[in-house]
């Protein structure tokens, strides 16, 4: 499907402002979801895991990831793009059970490693499979 220039700015426009609005929406409710997520790591893995090294803050949430999701999202509904709605709240609920996955990969590198630098890279690529995953959920959205 080609969208015309215009469809494009509108697009953008409301994913900008979409996703800024979210991100202040979502930020009280992220720093309960982080707390839980974190109670939920430590009640699987107890002690065996290095918390100290790590800050839990309302972005390790997933609080990004939901936010880019629905800001997409709105902006195809903006633009007039059916959505499969019923595949939203699949998508959010696994983009939450990912993100946890993805906060146990961290704290396990960073535990068998104990390198701060891998523990990052491991961090900054982690980043990089939620972009896929988000994409790939937009495209099964859409």
């Amino acid at each position: 499907m080609k969208l015309n220039k215009y469809l494009k700015i509108k697009f953008v426009v409301s994913f900008i402002i979409s996703y800024i609005l979210l991100i202040i929406l979502l930020n009280p409710i992220g720093q309960k979801l982080v707390i839980l997520q974190k109670d939920l790591i430590y009640l699987l893995f107890g002690d065996y895991l290095n918390y100290q090294n790590f800050v839990f803050v309302p972005f390790c949430s997933g609080l990004i990831s939901l936010s880019v999701y629905f800001s997409v999202i709105i902006g195809l509904k903006i633009i007039k793009i059916k959505t499969k709605n019923s595949i939203i709240f699949l998508s959010i609920a696994s983009l939450l059970l990912i993100n946890i996955l993805r906060l146990i990969l961290i704290l396990v590198i960073e535990k068998i490693s104990n390198n701060v630098l891998l523990t990052e890279i491991t961090h900054i690529f982690s980043w990089f499979f939620m972009a896929v995953i988000i994409l790939l959920l937009i495209k099964k959205t859409v």
